[in-house]
């Protein structure tokens, strides 16, 4: 996380800009976990060195 500390006043439009690509880059990182649990989901994301992959059972 970072934190912006200006030195001049801000006015809306910048104000405005800046959560406007704050929030999309936050949606981007919640798409990627998203995509990447869907990915993982039902298998092993560590196995031991030598075994194959095998799909966790669902309950």
């Amino acid at each position: 996380m970072f934190i912006i500390v200006p030195t001049t006043p801000l006015d809306a439009n910048t104000i405005r800009a800046i959560a406007e690509s704050t929030n999309s880059m936050l949606k981007d990182q919640a798409a990627k976990q998203t995509a990447r649990d869907t990915r993982t989901a039902g298998s092993r994301r560590h196995t031991p060195v030598g075994s194959r992959p095998v799909a966790l059972p669902t309950s």
